[in-house]
């Protein structure tokens, strides 16, 4: 990948469309997460032209802690760090003549996660979600159960094997929800694959065609909001840390 940026958008105005527009709730999403640490990583692009003028760009890397859901049972009013997202959460600057990055520039490009394909349906013993086709499967098997047991007793047997089959039901969607593993097709693709969804199917394809996404886009999506491009929670808490850093002015 080329380090020199031509991208179309400030951060300050990216910023200002994502305020100003329906995705606005990125603003009170990115507080659901903890940043812990920003790694620097600097890259010199030289050119043959006029060697004397590098130009500098600064990636700044980052990942995040969740701080909703199942992650934060037992832990009222603590911010958690046990358990992390598995996307790296990447922005890439160039540095204005004076060595600074501005949030009036338009030479940057970022990305959260992985580049691999966002899976719609991970395994289903993976995710408590219990999938629609899954949940009809399991009420159609109980159902011929019933029916089968309605054919052969009555009176109390009746009753009390209806029940029994209930209740065999509902223990096997709870003890589903004990034992899977991540906790629905989000999760897993986070844990997994390293995948955000709300990156991968509404920013990246955007900031290809603008000039702004690190790495390249792996989603074939047809319905993309190309007119409202906006930033997600994670790049709103990664500039606004930067920003108290005082490494964006």
């Amino acid at each position: 990948m080329a380090n020199v940026i031509h991208g179309t958008f400030s951060l300050s105005q990216i910023l200002d469309m994502t305020y100003e527009s329906k995705y606005y709730n990125r603003f009170e999403y990115r507080k659901r997460d903890v940043i812990k640490k920003v790694t620097v990583i600097k890259e010199t692009t030289l050119h043959p032209d006029r060697p004397s003028e590098p130009t500098i760009t600064y990636i700044f890397c980052t990942f995040s802690y969740p701080q909703y859901g199942q992650y934060l049972k037992g832990r009222r009013g603590i911010k958690q760090r046990r358990y992390r997202h598995q996307y790296d959460n990447i922005l890439s600057v160039d540095a204005d003549e004076d060595g600074k990055f501005s949030m009036h520039s338009t030479k940057w490009r970022y990305r959260l996660g992985s580049q691999k394909k966002w899976v719609d349906k991970p395994p289903q013993s993976k995710v408590k979600t219990i999938y629609r086709e899954t949940m009809q499967t399991w009420k159609n098997e109980y159902n011929l159960k019933c029916e089968s047991i309605k054919k052969k007793y009555s009176g109390d047997a009746k009753t009390k094997l209806l029940k029994k089959e209930k209740d065999n039901l509902n223990k096997k969607i709870k003890n589903h929800r004990v034992n899977a593993t991540y906790v629905d097709p989000s999760d897993w693709n986070s844990k997994v694959n390293g995948v955000n969804g709300d990156f991968a199917k509404r920013v990246a394809p955007v900031y290809q065609r603008y000039g702004h996404l690190y790495g390249r886009n792996v989603e074939e999506i047809a319905d993309v909001d190309y007119m409202h491009p906006f930033a997600c929670k994670h790049m709103i808490n990664l500039i606004d840390t930067l920003i108290k850093l005082r490494i964006l002015v």
